[in-house]
């Protein structure tokens, strides 16, 4: 990773600040300032990494939950949108996060993926699952409800997604 401006073993002292191209320095944070560039780009990568596989996850889920139609009602009109959310999802997410999502909200994508994000984060925790999460483990929660990891009736779900990863 290249710096943003490059930094000067040999800085131009003025008046008891550092300059490295024009901007000031002080001298003890040059090498923690390098390293917390580094580390911080180190976590981006890791970020964009998880975010894209999360990307996957979800826009499998809308697949098969919905064939990709927003506008999609289910299980005798009680499942809505594109990842086909029940009253009772939206009800736990806000309880659990100090939202107001309406039931018919689900209808709008970007709050039903809100939605599912926030229910698997909880859900699907490493604290709540005693070890890392795996995108099975967020499937078959979507699909079987808070322990729907362990559940057995979800294998064939995670099947139909592991095929739209």
């Amino acid at each position: 990773m290249r710096a943003l401006w490059p930094i000067s073993r040999k800085p131009v002292n003025c008046s008891n600040r550092q300059f490295v191209n024009s901007v000031p320095v002080n001298l003890h944070i040059i090498h923690p300032m390098k390293t917390i560039v580094m580390c911080l780009g180190l976590l981006t990568v890791l970020f964009v990494r998880a975010e894209a596989a999360d990307g996957k996850l979800i826009q499998a889920l809308i697949q098969i939950e919905s064939s990709g139609r927003d506008n999609a009602v289910g299980d005798n009109g009680e499942a809505l949108g594109p990842l086909q959310i029940h009253q009772e999802m939206v009800e736990d997410v806000n309880r659990l996060y100090g939202t107001s999502y309406k039931h018919r909200d689900m209808f709008v994508r970007a709050k039903a993926v809100d939605v599912c994000h926030k229910y698997l984060d909880f859900y699907g925790s490493e604290k709540r699952l005693g070890r890392p999460p795996t995108s099975q483990d967020h499937a078959r929660i979507w699909n079987g409800g808070p322990s729907g990891w362990k559940r057995k009736a979800t294998q064939g779900y995670w099947a139909k997604v592991r095929r739209h990863l």
